[in-house]
């Protein structure tokens, strides 16, 4: 143990690197079968037939399919329809990076559109107008002169946004463009090349008029290889046509061969009856790849080998992608093969053990494409454990016993029941023994050299599969539910003279099971908690540093072995691979390499078996598989992880707000940031890796500068969205990781969530505006609250003031009213009495009157009965006395006075209202108001009843009064 070393993966692959080719080119391996993954039409939703395959910058995939330009960047197929929805015959990438696409009637290119979507658009405009009623476009080249359209009626040349039209002779064929020429068939006149802008005709030969031209190729020196769909296959050299007298060429002629591809060692043919051949670069047949070997269909119409040199194959229904390119194949059910658990090469032949029996071939005949499947031996119907060769014989563990091996036959030699194993003691050559299902049986050899059972060592009672001897001869069982057994045999190897069983003791654990090896001689059991070597002295499992330290990269080491050249092979729980032995004696891992198997391997029966340094053989689930170290592939290629899609949302709707994916993001996008108004502040982005070979083993890490600086755990989920994202610039990358541990180059996008307007300075000044605004106006509301409650105060004070100044008012009304009561009280009394002293006036003078008329009366009659003159004179003298004392004016005006006191000014009202009235018709109406009769107004008027009666009938005259109008009303209305 002493003196090893390691070095890391890496080393090895930059070593390798120096010294190997690159993928593209490298040479399709000849034993067993590519692994293949058949993409049906129900898978890419595309029609069924595929006319062509290219790939652009970045590694997406693109077909020319019936229903259109087919897409499929590693995660995901799309169809990109052309404008008349024909099919798509011919892809090419041109220099300046677009796809150019040719359908019927149609040119046109893809090309990535502000967004980054990837769009088709139509070239037709271009080209002259006479020129634009044509049929398929065959073939499209990226040449000197430009971009070439082939159809069966032009060719069309686009250079600088123009297109130049050539026209045939007669009608074209197919063209290829090889070496920097283009070939053309053209119908009776023969193959022809385009020099400048016209066409030379370089051959006739019938070849080219009569038969199809299929391919046109490289070949030795300037040579040209030739194929034809009925002929089969021609070399032309100095314009000379001869047969191509090979073996693949019988088969272009029996299986019409469609189209063809060189590598850099290689021709790759597809076929229309028979699927892929391979050929060496002087025509051997290398590999055949069909329907029965794991296509879709028999009919290859396109193939294309991509940067990592592997093919993919346009089938006449389907897409199948075929990594050609990987160290591993597998020998399968195809060759008869299912699950394999050893496999061993004797006398020239290859034995395999599977679950169906044994199986053989010759080991020179593993790379006969013509004959791949495995023969049957005799006998060995069932289970096959193990095989054990040395010098003449071939032992075969079986599930019925141990049988020995004769080229296609066996002989069983023992009936224990399951035999795991043989193994042989140290120093020990005429024994043999095995492990089986309930203990171990021992062989002797006889004198033909023949292994014929011995006996059963009693005492041994368990399944005895996982055996190691260690140099001290102590036999070491490992049983996966009763733990570590050591046993010890007596001298004469019968019988059992120790047995110790650890079972989560003398320093192992309880966890179950102990795996055990021999390294470089030294035994050591593999456990969960590390590697432990025996310490006899102290019966006691200790770890083991040299051990440890060396196998420091691999868990638990599920199955270990050493092949002729010291290289150390190994299988634990997380991989499998071996250490190779540099010529300086140190150890480098590998292991990359042998990824794609480590997951297919049959799970505590693992097997490796080393043949030489180019044939490796592993038992898997899905048979033999064949791992050659000679080949070298690169599996630390640059690949790419692209941003495929950027979804934006806000709470009620979505958006498509970027697409990347074609050829990245072009440079005047690339130098800007994406700004996302803040109510759009749900981002989801879509990514995926277009790494074909790795399809179903893609993980993705990715993280969001500006919102989690750390790189996201590795998953295989090929899109994250990120919720209610503040604003502010954010950063997303993204990178993959495939089965191989290589990392791609990561993507990015930078995009700025703006600030709401509500947090921009604008809205913080309108904030200071708005706040100094509420102040302000909460000041004057304050203010007005004061002046309200103020003003409020003094209206309820007023009103208080104004209730009580009512309520004075009030008073003073009630006592005004009172004293105006009184003051009517008193106005009533005095009117009363005025009206009393009024009538008393009037009665007085009435009676006065009446008095004075009385006496007139008499002394009247006394002046007539008088006998004097004198008396007469006397008593007339007193007659007139009498007379004026009746008319006295003085009398009136006091009965006038007292009457405007009473009858508030009547008179003077009804002067105003007849003022044509005498004195005489005003005292008539002043003793009409006061009510007074007319017997009794004549005295005061000292005039007859009947004189107060023409009075009054005067002065209705004057009032111009109706007769209905009550004369007396009238006055007390005045």
């Amino acid at each position: 143990m002493n003196g090893i070393n390691f070095h890391s993966n890496t080393s090895i692959y930059i070593i390798s690197l120096l010294v190997s080719f690159s993928n593209l080119g490298a040479q399709i391996k000849s034993v067993g079968l590519p692994v293949v993954d058949n993409y049906t039409t129900e898978y890419t939703s595309a029609g069924s037939q595929t006319w062509d395959i290219i790939e652009d910058s970045i590694g997406n995939a693109y077909f020319g399919n019936n229903n259109g330009i087919l897409k499929f960047d590693g995660e995901d197929w799309e169809i990109i329809p052309v404008s008349n929805g024909s099919i798509v015959r011919s892809l090419a990438q041109g220099s300046d990076g677009r796809i150019y696409v040719g359908g019927y009637t149609e040119i046109g290119y893809l090309d990535e559109d502000a967004s980054g979507k990837m769009v088709y658009h139509n070239l037709n405009h271009l080209i002259p107008e006479k020129y634009r009623d044509f049929d398929d476009v065959w073939k499209i080249y990226q040449t000197r002169y430009g971009i070439i359209f082939q159809s069966f009626e032009y060719l069309f040349i686009l250079n600088n946004e123009t297109i130049r039209v050539i026209e045939p002779e007669t009608r074209f064929g197919f063209s290829y463009y090889v070496n920097n020429r283009l070939y053309i068939i053209e119908k009776e006149i023969g193959l022809r090349t385009l020099n400048n802008r016209t066409l030379e005709t370089i051959s006739d030969n019938d070849l080219f008029t009569e038969d199809e031209i299929r391919f046109i190729l490289p070949h030795q020196s300037n040579d040209l290889l030739i194929g034809s769909f009925s002929n089969g296959i021609f070399v032309l050299s100095k314009n000379k046509l001869t047969r191509w007298n090979t073996d693949i060429n019988e088969i272009a002629v029996n299986n019409n061969i469609y189209n063809a591809s060189r590598t850099r060692e290689q021709y790759i043919f597809g076929t229309v009856k028979n699927g892929l051949y391979i050929s060496t670069e002087d025509g051997t047949l290398v590999q055949h790849i069909n329907r029965l070997r794991g296509l879709q269909n028999n009919t290859v119409l396109s193939h294309y080998q991509d940067v990592r040199g592997n093919l993919w194959l346009g089938l006449d229904n389907g897409i199948d992608y075929l990594k050609v390119s990987l160290p591993i194949s597998f020998l399968n059910y195809n060759f008869n093969l299912e699950a394999v658990y050893t496999s061993v090469v004797h006398n020239g032949r290859l034995y395999v053990g599977t679950n169906q029996g044994l199986f053989t071939k010759p080991i020179n005949e593993l790379s006969d494409p013509t004959n791949i499947m495995f023969e049957m031996v005799k006998n060995t119907e069932g289970q096959v454990w193990s095989l054990y060769a040395e010098a003449g014989n071939l032992l075969c563990g079986h599930n019925r016993g141990a049988y020995k091996v004769n080229g296609t036959s066996a002989t069983k030699i023992s009936e224990a029941r399951g035999v795991w194993n043989f193994f042989k003691l140290n120093g020990v050559d005429n024994i043999l023994f095995s492990g089986t299902y309930d203990g171990i049986i021992m062989y002797e050899i006889d004198n033909s050299g023949t292994w014929k059972e011995k006996s059963r060592i009693p005492g041994i009672e368990i399944s005895a599969r996982k055996v190691v001897c260690d140099e001290f001869n102590n036999i070491w069982i490992s049983h996966d539910y009763e733990g570590l057994f050591r046993i010890r045999l007596s001298k004469d190897l019968r019988k059992v003279e120790s047995m110790n069983q650890y079972l989560g003791t003398s320093g192992l654990n309880g966890q179950l099971p102990y795996n055990i090896h021999l390294f470089e001689d030294e035994f050591f059991v593999s456990t969960n908690n590390g590697n432990m070597v025996y310490d006899s002295i102290n019966d006691l499992f200790t770890p083991s540093e040299k051990i440890n330290s060396f196998f420091s990269d691999l868990n638990k080491i599920n199955f270990l072995c050493t092949d002729i050249r010291g290289n150390l092979w190994y299988v634990s729980e997380n991989k499998i691979g071996f250490y190779r032995l540099l010529e300086d004696g140190t150890f480098t891992n590998i292991f990359t390499p042998l990824e794609i198997a480590s997951n297919i391997l049959i799970d505590n029966y693992e097997h490796i078996y080393t043949y030489d340094r180019d044939n490796v053989f592993i038992g898997s689930e899905k048979g033999l598989i064949h791992y050659n170290p000679s080949v070298t592939k690169d599996f630390f290629y640059n690949y790419n992880t692209i941003i495929k899609e950027v979804q934006i949302s806000s709470k009620y709707n979505d958006s498509i707000w970027l697409y990347k994916g074609n050829k990245g993001m072009k440079e005047e996008f690339a130098c800007q940031n994406y700004r996302v108004d803040y109510e759009w502040n749900t981002v989801k982005f879509t990514y995926t890796c277009p790494d074909p070979e790795n399809i179903n083993s893609i993980l993705y890490s990715y993280r969001l500068l500006g919102y989690n600086e750390k790189w996201s755990d590795w998953s295989p989920v090929n899109y994250r969205d990120f919720s209610n994202l503040k604003d502010g610039m954010y950063t997303f990358e993204v990178r993959a990781k495939n089965i191989y541990n290589n990392i791609s180059s990561s993507d990015s996008i930078t995009f700025l969530i703006e600030t709401p307007f509500y947090r921009t300075k604008a809205a913080y000044i309108i904030y200071l505006l708005l706040l100094a605004t509420i102040v302000l106006i909460t000041a004057l509301m304050i203010k007005r609250r004061i002046e309200y409650i103020r003003s409020h105060e003094e209206e309820k004070h007023t009103a208080a003031f104004h209730v009580k100044e009512e309520k004075l008012k009030q008073q003073q009304m009630e006592a005004e009213r009172e004293i105006e009561r009184l003051k009517i009280d008193n106005l009533e009394t005095t009117m009363k009495h005025k009206n009393k002293e009024l009538a008393n006036s009037t009665y007085h003078i009435i009676r006065k009157n009446k008095f004075l008329n009385s006496l007139k009366q008499e002394l009247s009659e006394l002046s007539e009965a008088a006998k004097s003159d004198f008396v007469e004179q006397e008593l007339k003298k007193i007659s007139r006395k009498i007379d004026r004392d009746i008319n006295n004016e003085k009398s009136w005006e006091v009965f006038d006075q007292y009457f405007d006191e009473v009858h508030q000014e009547f008179l003077s009202r009804l002067k105003e209202k007849h003022p044509e009235l005498s004195p005489k018709e005003l005292r008539l109406s002043a003793y009409l108001r006061m009510n007074i009769s007319t017997k009794e107004i004549a005295p005061l008027m000292n005039i007859s009843i009947r004189g107060v009666e023409i009075s009054r009938y005067r002065l209705r005259k004057k009032l111009d009064l109706d007769r209905e109008i009550n004369l007396t009303q009238y006055l007390m209305e005045i």
